[in-house]
């Protein structure tokens, strides 16, 4: 990383810490104001500094946050395939990622890290600050924690052991070695129960734009069923579920900006169309334009035909007398909208019954596992007849129902695989697939300027 941080000699200015859109900034920068210590003497500039972490994470289009998770893991797993010609997406569905790939890179490896860097900053620069009001310290601090946490999740489960930085010294970051998965995870679970002492429950702002406790709780409640802590997966998600700020609306306004799914969105204000998903999902109405990213044949064919997922979460176009089917959880593509009525659904209710009925059956609670299954078909319209005296099935119900609800949306489908062990006799399909592949390579470019960097296996 010794090649990504030496852009960070700069000082780190206000005017960093306040590129960031509309919504988030409500101050301008004082032109006597510049070093990084003085962005955290008032409440204003740290306020806004933590603002412009938030911002980064939608500045560039189709990084890891801003719509890539989405894009190229569902290419990646079983999802979509793609009428893109470019040789580094088509890489993704063929299974030839290699650590030359540009999309690895700056999508997900150095857009993750630059985001590190500069949440570390904030908080040596919040841990320093002695004048500011306490509970805008206490707020700041507890989303730069939830922040690190939710990069790291997706840097591990990518790329398997990962740098792991809580510094800093740039000099240090670029020489980092790698660190093992099961320390990262200690790290991220350690970052989030920091993050739900010093939240609120109340979101700090209009808008569920920024982390309060149940955002940080809720992302806490995945990765504890990820490192296969059931009791507190189940315990976290059961937090969220029962706070009474979230409900479960129809499948066809669950993902407007005004859902009361979401617990936590990303704002779009700067950009040009409502989500990255809905633009590169949704094929223009009109012409002979092929869906870019058309769902397979056997995501299609899992969805039960009275669906209401299948109804509004699923769009079709007809080109040539052939039906092809794709991703329409949003449905704005371009600008039509102004202001906005879609922005992105980080995380959401429907996820938090799906971490609990798998916490339940890990635990051999069936019955409670069913339970909030049946909460999940029902809001799609299903009926459920799972037997809770057969492991069997009601495991396969549930890896069902993560398939068909959180498809599309943020790789769930793709690590799901992973964790199951599932990706060699799901993806063996793929022409190039080989067991290595369930991690993406660590880039060329890194290893070439950090020599305590080693490739994965396979690359």
């Amino acid at each position: 990383m010794k090649k990504l941080n030496l852009k960070y000699k700069v000082l780190f200015g206000i005017a960093i810490c306040l590129s960031a859109c509309s919504r988030f900034v409500e101050v301008e920068a004082p032109s006597n104001r510049i070093t990084g210590d003085v962005v955290f003497l008032e409440d204003a500039t740290a306020t806004a500094a933590v603002n412009g972490r938030y911002a980064k994470f939608i500045e560039t289009n189709r990084h890891y946050i801003n719509g890539g998770l989405s894009m190229f893991l569902a290419m990646y797993a079983d999802e979509t395939t793609t009428n893109q010609t470019t040789v580094e997406y088509r890489d993704f569905v063929n299974a030839t990622l290699t650590s030359g790939n540009s999309i690895i890179y700056n999508n997900f490896w150095r857009t993750a890290y630059e985001n590190i860097y500069q949440i570390n900053r904030c908080l040596v620069g919040l841990q320093n600050a002695t004048t500011l009001t306490p509970t805008v310290k206490n707020q700041l601090q507890g989303e730069c924690y939830f922040l690190r946490a939710f990069c790291y999740f997706y840097l591990t489960n990518l790329f398997g052991d990962v740098p792991l930085s809580t510094e800093v010294n740039y000099e240090s970051n670029s020489m980092l070695s790698r660190t093992s998965t099961t320390a990262v995870y200690t790290q991220m679970k350690e970052d989030l129960l920091k993050a739900r002492d010093l939240l609120k429950p109340g979101y700090p702002t209009s808008g569920k734009f920024r982390a309060n406790k149940y955002v940080a709780t809720a992302l806490l409640a995945r990765v504890c069923l990820y490192a296969e802590q059931w009791q507190d997966a189940e315990t976290y998600s059961t937090e969220v579920i029962n706070s009474g700020l979230y409900g479960l609306p129809s499948p066809a306004t669950a993902f407007l900006e005004a859902s009361s799914e979401a617990i936590w969105q990303l704002t779009i204000d700067g950009q040009i169309f409502n989500t990255i998903e809905g633009n590169v999902f949704v094929p223009s109405a009109t012409g002979t334009t092929l869906p870019q990213y058309p769902l397979t044949t056997s995501l299609k064919n899992v969805f039960e035909s009275t669906d209401l997922r299948l109804a509004n979460w699923v769009g079709s176009k007809t080109v040539s007398g052939i039906t092809y089917y794709y991703p329409a959880k949003y449905k704005n593509r371009g600008t039509t909208t102004n202001p906005k009525t879609e922005q992105p659904i980080v995380l959401r209710l429907g996820e938090q019954y799906l971490v609990r009925a798998e916490a339940r059956f890990k635990q051999n609670n069936l019955s409670g596992a069913v339970d909030d299954l049946k909460i999940i078909r029902n809001r799609a319209g299903l009926t459920t007849n799972i037997s809770t005296n057969d492991p069997v099935e009601v495991q396969k119900a549930m890896m069902k129902e993560r398939r068909t609800e959180l498809f599309a949306e943020y790789g769930h489908r793709w690590f799901d695989l992973k964790r199951t062990g599932n990706l060699d006799a799901t993806l063996s399909y793929k022409p190039e697939w080989q067991s290595t592949d369930r991690l993406f390579p660590i880039p060329q470019a890194e290893i070439l300027t950090n020599t305590n960097l080693t490739p994965n296996p396979g690359y």
